[in-house]
């Protein structure tokens, strides 16, 4: 049933996942957004950078996947991995987050809970 909407589902997931390129640019400002502590040292901020930019690459290779079924499977995969670390990491690490936080961790849920879904062939 899922599969008649992969295609959609998955170039508005890896869209919206490819969005975290923002925080290469503006890592900073990033964590505030989403963070009542920001830290500001510059190793920190080449870590955040550094995430950015890998979840953003993740981001493209859903989209990608989207038009080359034989991908699929691999690179959803490695997008689950990556959103469970991330829900994980939100909802069990004593993180004083902002709101914005937890929808970002339901909405990566959402994505990977669709992800698995398509995985299982339902």
């Amino acid at each position: 049933m899922i599969n008649a909407y992969i295609k959609p589902i998955l170039i508005v997931s890896g869209i919206v996942t490819a969005a975290a390129v923002a925080a290469f640019f503006a890592p900073a400002a990033i964590l505030s957004m989403y963070f009542e502590q920001v830290p500001t040292d510059p190793l920190s901020l080449a870590i955040v950078r550094h995430w950015g930019l890998m979840v953003f690459c993740i981001g493209a290779l859903i989209v990608w996947a989207a038009y080359r079924p034989e991908l699929r499977t691999p690179v959803l995969v490695l997008a689950c991995l990556e959103k469970i670390a991330l829900v994980i990491g939100i909802f069990a690490l004593p993180l004083q987050a902002r709101p914005e936080v937890t929808v970002v961790a339901l909405t990566d849920a959402t994505f990977t809970v669709l992800y698995l879904l398509y995985l299982a062939g339902l």
